[in-house]
């Protein structure tokens, strides 16, 4: 009997790990997940001084240089809706905030449109959320949607990066 559940607990500590980790892989090591590596960039969402702009930083804290195309990330100014924000509370609570910004429509990317993080560079941007958004008194909750970076010299290997929530009281 305690064969079998030592077994048991084997087989689930296994499921769990499959299950944690999320599968990104470079140079055949884990990033994150259930083996507790770091990942190779890592982004903050901070306020500012001024009441309804955020900074959005990313680091590179791994040994390669990383690419991401700019379209539909912070770092496209306002031409997409690269970000949700939800109302939090009151009688609007968990409303979704109308994107009122440009969309731009493109053709194929070009170099220009591709952002490049040398190891050990923090890139940063500052957004103005009044340009895009109207957001009266209340508080919200700023989600940037989840963009792809790519090590410079190998497509076929990629990370998906996942900025935290801010919430945000105006």
């Amino acid at each position: 009997m305690k064969i079998i559940i030592h077994a048991l607990t084997g087989l689930l500590s296994l499921l769990l790990i499959s299950s944690n980790a999320n599968g990104h892989v470079i140079d055949d090591k884990h990033l994150d997940g259930a083996l507790n590596m770091t990942s190779p960039i890592s982004c903050s969402v901070t306020t500012t001084d001024e009441k309804r702009v955020i900074l959005v930083s990313l680091t590179n804290h791994s040994s390669h240089t990383w690419q991401f195309l700019s379209w539909h990330t912070p770092f496209d100014a306002w031409f997409s809706r690269f970000m949700s924000i939800t109302v939090l509370g009151g009688e609007r609570d968990g409303e979704t905030v109308q994107y009122q910004g440009a969309l731009a429509k493109r053709g194929e990317p070009n170099l220009e449109d591709y952002e490049t993080l040398a190891s050990g560079v923090n890139l940063a941007v500052e957004l103005d959320l009044a340009q895009a958004y109207e957001l009266p008194a209340a508080n919200y909750l700023i989600t940037i949607n989840p963009f792809e970076l790519h090590p410079v010299g190998n497509d076929s290997q990629s990370f998906t990066l996942v900025c935290p929530t801010l919430k945000l009281a105006l």
